[in-house]
Formats: C-alpha cells, structure tokens, sequence
C-alpha cells in the first residue's frame, strides 16, 4: 500500500514538472516585444542658381533611404513626415509631399532598405540680399508604431538670392521758366530699392535741338538689404535755353531716361525708368559781356573815323 502511493506521488510530480516545462512562466509572458529598429538619411539636390526674387522658382530633389531591422514579425506600414524646420526669414520653402507610406512585411532576420523622394519648392522675396547665402534646414520623421521605433535625419539646402533692382526717381518741380541764354538746373531724388549695389546711368532720349543738356554723372547707391546706408541721393539735370535777337516765347521738352545695372557685374541689367521737364524760355535776349564789348569797340571806332572826317 505505502509502495503503490509513493509510485502515485512520483508519477505526479513528474507530470507537473514536464507541464511546466512547457508553459512559459508568468515573468516570462510579461516581458512587451521590442520594435524593431529604424534609420532614415537624406540627400538634397544643390539649387546652382541664384533665385530671383519674387520673380523666380526653384525646386531641389530630396532622395531618402528608410532602413529597418526584422523581428520576424509582419511590419506595417510606417509613416514619414517631411517638412522645413528653418529657413531665411526672405526665402519661403515648403516640401511636397510632406507625407509618404513605406510598407514592411519582410522575413525574419533581414535588413530592409526602402528610398522615396520629394521636392522642395523655393522662392525668394524682395527683402532678400543678393548673393548673401542663407540655409534652408529640412527634415525627415519616421514615425513609430507597434513593429518599429521612431527615426530621423535633417539636411540643410544653401540657397541665394539673385539680384533685383529697382529704382526710384522723383522730381519736385518738372516745369520751369526761364530767360534766354540762361542755366537751369531739375533736382531729382534717386532712390536704389532693389538688394545690391547698384550703378545708374543718366541718358538724353529727346531734347529740342536749340537746348544744350548736361545729363548727371553715373552714380552707385547701395541696398538696404545688404546693409547699405547711401541708398539715395539728389542730382542736378542742367539745361540751358536757346537764345536769339528779339523776344522770345517758345517750349521745350527733355526727356532723360535712367538705366541701372549690378555695380560688380554691369552684364545684370537692372530696372530703368525715365522722367521728363518742360523748360519755357520768355523774354528778350540781352547780349552777354563779350556782345557789349564788341559794340562799344565799334561805336569808338565810329567816333574816331568821323572826327577824322571833319578834321579832314
């Protein structure tokens, strides 16, 4: 009896200690799955060119490699998000598409690398300083999920601005009268509103042919935008009107234009604008010092050959 329920006690223990070893132990089942790991990369396109401001687009390629590590569990489809962390506060950047998919569902053990791409659009505003160059910070999230954990990358884009001219002129009094034979002068106030230094030119387009016009000398105004303080100044059109024996009473119109170019570079043309004066010449012409003379000479001359005469 005691030999049969040892026998009973032994063949128990060795059924539970065989069950045990089967089923995993509560610590063991607690313990969460670890996701597997990630990493993404980035690679932009250089932009070579200048980005004219508000006038011109440019696009530069991003290409990614999104890389995971299998667990030998069926990985879904993972998210990532690209978007423009930074940029000059005068160029205005944005990535599209700012979001894509990448799937999964790879066999255990392996490396899985993916790519994708997206472009990045940019343009440059007004304010923006030419040939100053400014970085464009972008960056790609992978976000987690259940299988994988989280990754990203940055990269940073160096762009520049073209240059962009813009002038400004502006003449307080357009119409003047004057006498014959006199010197008249037209202040006009130049302004350089465009992001480099720039180099203007004063040209005649028109004038009466009895006018003698003196246009200004060229001139170089700096920009604002790159920090320069001579940005405008005042210079003088000088006109001086015809003249003629008797009265006078006739209109003449001058018309000066203003071209601009980069004050470093004179092949990138600027803006260019022109302006006109009307100049009224009235009264009679009265000789100049040199007529005076020469008719007091003759009058002597006069006196003399007719007191000769009588002397005669």
């Amino acid at each position: 009896m005691t030999h049969t329920f040892k026998s009973i006690a032994l063949a128990g223990l060795l059924l539970v200690a065989a069950l045990s070893s089967m089923v995993p132990t509560a610590a063991a089942q607690a313990l969460p799955a670890q996701p597997a790991e990630s990493r993404i990369s980035l690679l932009i396109t250089p932009v070579d060119a200048p980005i004219k401001p508000l006038s011109g687009v440019a696009t530069a390629k991003i290409t990614g490699t999104y890389t995971y590590f299998s667990g030998g569990v069926a990985l879904v489809p993972t998210q990532i998000d690209l978007k423009v962390d930074d940029a000059p506060g005068w160029a205005v950047a944005s990535v599209t598409p700012s979001t894509l998919q990448v799937t999964g569902g790879t066999p255990s053990g392996q490396t899985v690398t993916q790519t994708f791409s997206a472009n990045v659009v940019i343009y440059t505003l007004a304010d923006a300083p030419a040939f100053t160059p400014g970085q464009i910070k972008i960056s790609a999230t992978a976000l987690p999920n259940s299988d994988i954990a989280g990754s990203k990358a940055t990269e940073v884009l160096q762009v520049t601005a073209d240059f962009f001219s813009m002038i400004d002129a502006q003449i307080t009094q357009t119409i003047q009268l004057a006498k014959p034979q006199q010197q008249v002068s037209y202040p006009i106030t130049v302004k350089n509103l465009g992001n480099a230094d720039t180099k203007l030119f004063f040209e005649i387009v028109s004038k009466p042919d009895n006018f003698e016009v003196i246009p200004p000398q060229p001139i170089i105004l700096e920009s604002k935008q790159r920090g320069g303080k001579t940005t405008q100044q005042d210079v003088f059109l000088t006109i001086q009107t015809p003249y003629k024996n008797g009265y006078m009473n006739s209109v003449g119109a001058v018309t000066m234009k203003i071209r601009s170019n980069y004050a470093l570079d004179a092949t990138k043309i600027g803006d260019s604008t022109q302006l006109s004066v009307l100049t009224t010449t009235k009264g009679f012409y009265v000789p100049g010092p040199d007529a005076a003379f020469f008719v007091i000479a003759l009058g002597l001359v006069a006196v003399a050959l007719g007191g000769r005469r009588r002397s005669a």
